[in-house]
């Protein structure tokens, strides 16, 4: 029952790890083949009374619904769309307003795994990291990183601070890309596009009226 706009209610919960992977949404990528672009336009000038606010949508993630897209780069574009607003906004706002101690992670790591996901840090790939699954078969920097969260994750399990709470200094621990590992901030991570953020703050209940008319 948490809405996004609210604090979180006290829980028995006391400390939490909150995070996301760079591509969360390749797993809808499906819904794009049956959504056509001039549909799509519609329904964001319908959600977004004001011309200004649908240019703005379409300038921070990517669309351009005055012509039509290659589909990859259309693809592209709703992938990131359906990322941020199920995934990496909510989790945001879960380290921002959490009663107790949480802390973010963003994942950064490449899959190693051929198809579709090959180059691509992916939903629940960080889980795959967690546990080492297939350890053996990744290139190096990706044993790094899964070792590293292995540490910090089972720590966490037996009490240890996994690294600064959020929202202190704002920062987040980023596992990859490369096997790298480290605590960044929002102006200093280049890896993900932020230019969305503080607009879609005060716009996320049109945002979520548009994700909710796509199904």
């Amino acid at each position: 029952s948490w809405k996004i706009r609210d604090t979180q209610p006290s829980s028995r919960c006391n400390e939490i790890i909150t995070g996301t992977a760079h591509a969360e949404a390749i797993m809808f990528d499906k819904i794009v083949q049956h959504l056509p672009q001039a549909l799509f336009h519609k329904k964001v000038l319908a959600t977004f009374k004001g011309a200004s606010d649908a240019d703005l949508f379409c300038k921070y993630f990517g669309f351009t619904p005055s012509e039509e897209q290659p589909f990859e780069v259309y693809r592209d574009a709703f992938r990131f769309l359906l990322t941020v607003l199920i995934f990496h906004f909510p989790s945001l706002r879960l380290a921002e307003t959490f009663g107790g101690k949480s802390y973010m992670y963003h994942f950064e790591e490449p899959s190693p795994y051929e198809g579709p996901s090959f180059g691509l840090p992916v939903h629940g790939q960080c889980a795959v990291f967690v546990y080492n699954n297939d350890r053996e078969f990744w290139p190096e920097p990706a044993r790094k990183v899964s070792l590293e969260m292995m540490k910090k994750w089972t720590g966490f399990a037996y009490g240890k601070e996994p690294w600064e709470v959020y929202p202190a200094e704002k920062r987040f621990m980023r596992f990859g890309p490369k096997g790298e590992c480290g605590l960044r901030n929002f102006e200093d991570d280049e890896t993900r596009n932020y230019g969305y953020l503080n607009w879609l703050r005060e716009h996320i209940d049109e945002a979520n009226g548009l994700l909710y008319s796509l199904w």
